[in-house]
């Protein structure tokens, strides 16, 4: 079994001594960890790979990276300069070799954690309703970029048949799910993931 862990540190040392200290040699890394982040708004490949390098050489492997989560805004089409950052920040992660992004792209919508209830749905912005094709034109401009660089984006969900709608209407081999035993914090079942994607 391969197990990892995420963290947000950006010293070579500091990751691989932590990783140490849990017992683990696979990190999935914030790409805030990559240096020029937060001068750019965006990572370079160049800095990742040279940050993915320096922590192999400790003995621990990237196994993937984590870009800023998008706001709603992006998502729904209303900040075309964010999501500009956000296809450079993947573009450099699989060009730097990283093939895996660990995305939260719904996570910032205002249906989220204590406004979340079975009575209420699960996002403002629901399959079908105004803006839909919005979230869709994102979620298929993310999986471009990820199928040409042979990248996997796995997306975080609580909204298990919203993401869902999603991966079916993209039809993207690149993306898929990260399965979330958070779930119930939000009142959801948290084997509603196993059940309807199915682990093989």
């Amino acid at each position: 079994m391969k197990v990892g862990i995420q963290i947000g540190l950006t010293d070579a040392d500091q990751i691989a001594e932590h990783c140490r200290q849990m017992g683990v040699d696979r990190v999935v890394l914030s790409a805030r960890s990559v240096p020029g982040f937060t001068q750019q708004g965006y990572i370079k490949s160049d800095n990742a790979k040279r940050l993915k390098e320096a922590v192999h050489e400790r003995g621990i492997q990237v196994s993937g990276l984590i870009p800023p989560n998008p706001s709603r805004e992006a998502v729904l089409g209303d900040n075309k300069a964010e999501v500009e950052a956000l296809c450079k920040t993947i573009r450099a992660m699989g060009e730097a070799d990283i093939k895996l992004a660990l995305f939260y792209p719904l996570d910032r919508f205002k249906n989220y954690k204590e406004e979340y209830h079975h009575q209420k749905p699960p996002l403002e912005v629901m399959p079908g309703e105004e803006k839909w094709d919005t979230i869709i034109q994102f979620f298929r401009r993310v999986a471009d970029i990820a199928e040409e660089l042979d990248m996997k984006i796995a997306n975080h969900v609580f909204a298990v048949d919203v993401m869902r709608e999603i991966l079916d209407t993209v039809g993207s081999p690149s993306l898929g799910v990260t399965y979330c035993p958070g779930m119930y914090m939000f009142g959801a079942d948290p084997y509603a993931g196993v059940d309807i994607y199915g682990i093989e």
